[in-house]
């Protein structure tokens, strides 16, 4: 569930515009991935008493700026964003405007982005930030659990499986190979390098899907990559948050969760805004 982009919007929201010079005076960051990057905090709303006025959203479907409240515009789902805690104390420490570019989808596979029906969405994204002169310092990529092997799941399952069977309802994943991963996500980082070769690119290591299971192979892809890409950087273990507390259906994040998360995304970001 996401917003219908031709709706009219809440009155909660409101927009506005910035000229290529306050633009260009801001910090911009990118944040996509599946569901954990989208909306999907719940409840939603937890730090809006916290939010300063400094922390903005880009929408890229309307291509305006707007306060930044939750659910944040552009991102799938109708819940919190897991950078909310993070973006907020950007906002305060650095004293500067903070523009967030969310456009998450929950559900989506490093290969929708790499090579499926999100590869052209994302074309779109950034061709937008291209012409509405938003170079993101950061792009910050979380997800993995989509292509995490359900535990459980086998190959030779298939014989017995009807046609046109959505695996994934009926709790059945093949996961995606370590090496399609990282060609994958190497694609997608490639594209954001060939728009805007200055941005750094943050990787979460990300596959959890159960407070159980994670993907060793989808984590090794996330490292390695972290370590042979040109301006890639490690942001957090995301797999490590594990608790009730800290995710309320064992993959999406509470709002104690997401504070978790954005201390780790703060602490790597840190390292690298100039």
């Amino acid at each position: 569930m996401t917003f219908n982009p031709y709706a009219p919007l809440p009155r909660e929201y409101h927009s506005f515009k910035l000229n290529p010079k306050e633009i260009a005076d801001s910090l911009v960051i990118a944040y996509f991935g599946q569901s954990n990057s989208a909306n999907s905090v719940s409840p939603a709303n937890s730090f809006a008493p916290l939010i300063p006025n400094n922390l903005i959203q880009f929408d890229w479907r309307s291509r305006l700026f707007f306060n930044y409240r939750e659910p944040l515009l552009g991102a799938d789902g109708v819940l919190g964003n897991t950078f909310t805690p993070a973006g907020i104390q950007l906002a305060k420490q650095l004293n500067k405007r903070i523009i967030i570019v969310p456009f998450g989808v929950g559900g989506s596979s490093v290969i929708d982005w790499a090579y499926g029906y999100l590869s052209f969405q994302f074309d779109l994204i950034l061709y937008t930030l291209l012409t509405r002169y938003l170079s993101p310092q950061f792009f910050l990529w979380h997800q993995g659990e989509s292509d995490t092997l359900f535990a459980g799941s086998r190959i030779s399952e298939l014989r017995h499986s009807p046609p046109c069977l959505n695996y994934k309802r009926q709790g059945f994943s093949l996961g995606t190979s370590k090496m399609n991963y990282k060609h994958s996500l190497s694609r997608i980082m490639d594209k954001i390098y060939y728009y805007f070769p200055q941005s750094k690119f943050g990787i979460a290591l990300a596959s959890r899907v159960d407070k159980d299971h994670i993907s060793e192979d989808i984590r090794q892809a996330q490292c390695e990559l972290i370590a042979e890409k040109e301006n890639a950087f490690f942001t957090g273990d995301s797999d490590k948050i594990n608790s009730s507390k800290t995710r309320y259906d064992q993959l999406h994040f509470t709002p104690y969760g997401a504070e978790l998360l954005s201390l780790m995304y703060l602490e790597n970001l840190y390292l690298h805004i100039k």
